[in-house]
């Protein structure tokens, strides 16, 4: 079970201070602006890694770049066993080994345990333009234009392919692609719509992780005509939103309808109960200890996990539900119980 004091513990806030710093790090690269002294988050990390690998007599890493080329080895291999909780698995890393870009695992780890963590920041952008919206369809088409579009060009914003009042809002949270993207026949995934590189005609790796490769690839962006939409935006709103949009339009063919919930990534009241839960939300997340620790102050909430993940991570489902308080009134399930288990309508 997720322990009930995991982020006031010195070992999460060490290695999700670590998290947050790898982006700090990698949104200075792409900015061109990265100078030293190194970003604060990213210092206090290695100070910390560093005086854990001490007290257990570990040789520690001499400096950041040796850090980062930690981070691209599963922290079971080099951690030491005092900044290895069990709170991510032995095997998770938190940069991918040949583009140097947080993996999933990292920014999950990043959306915990601050006031300004990934997550948190997603929340504020979408409050910004819940606010800025004059009617709540006006912001559900800002909330449709980010999940459907993770790369824009520069094509689509000279046609005016889309309305320009949802252009005019949203531009700001797209920006050049990293560089290790820029340079590797940027597309996006076929089946999770996530960003993704091609190596001879065929898709070699996407953000989603989980994702068949080997798949037949959509246009390819030309490198500099191409914005992408912040990293933690493509992660924490266009990947669930997909899911979350299948999701309620098959409740919506059975004859159950879902207010969108203000102040939040997408969750739902529903019109009547589903498997006994008047709230839904979609949750795409790779590390289950971490989806139960951002469950756990949950109520009356259907927490629904995609079905491609759960085919690719056959154990997360259980794992989830096993790392929850058993009084907690929250049930996590898949995309397809969740939709069959709606009320039948005659």
């Amino acid at each position: 079970m997720i322990p009930a004091d995991l982020h006031e513990r010195a070992d999460f806030k060490s290695l999700s201070q670590l998290a947050r710093g790898l982006f700090e790090l990698g949104d200075a690269t792409r900015r061109g602006s990265l100078n030293l002294p190194y970003p604060p988050s990213i210092q206090r990390a290695l100070d910390r890694v560093v005086l854990a690998c001490l007290r257990e007599g570990r040789t520690p890493p001499s400096s950041v770049p040796e850090l980062v080329a930690w981070c691209t080895a599963p922290l079971g291999a080099r951690w030491p066993s005092s900044a290895l909780p069990g709170f991510l698995s032995a095997e998770a890393t938190l940069l991918d080994l040949r583009r140097r870009l947080p993996t999933r695992s990292c920014a999950e780890l990043a959306a915990y345990g601050s006031e300004d963590s990934a997550e948190r920041s997603v929340v504020h952008k979408l409050d910004e333009l819940a606010q800025a919206a004059s009617t709540p369809a006006m912001f559900a088409q800002y909330r449709d234009f980010l999940i459907d579009r993770v790369a824009v060009t520069n094509d689509d914003a000279r046609g005016r392919s889309w309305k320009p009042h949802i252009w005019k809002r949203v531009h700001d949270l797209y920006q050049p692609p990293a560089p290790a993207h820029a340079h590797d026949g940027l597309t996006t995934c076929p089946t999770c719509g996530l960003l993704a590189t091609v190596e001879h005609g065929r898709i070699a790796w996407c953000e989603g992780e989980v994702c068949e490769r080997g798949l037949t690839p959509g246009p390819a962006y030309k490198k500099g005509s191409v914005r992408v939409l912040d990293s933690s935006l493509r992660l924490f709103l266009s990947l669930p939103g997909r899911t979350e949009r299948a999701v309620m339009r098959r409740l919506a063919e059975q004859g159950v309808t879902g207010t969108l919930l203000p102040g939040g990534l997408g969750a739902y009241q529903l019109s009547e109960p589903v498997l006994g839960r008047s709230i839904v939300q979609v949750f795409d997340r790779v590390e289950p200890l971490l989806l139960a620790a951002r469950l756990s102050g949950r109520s009356d909430l259907l927490a629904v996990i995609p079905d491609h993940l759960a085919r690719a991570r056959p154990a997360l489902l259980e794992s989830v539900r096993a790392a929850l308080p058993p009084e907690l009134d929250v049930v996590v399930t898949t995309q397809t119980t969740a939709t069959e288990g709606a009320p039948q309508h005659a």
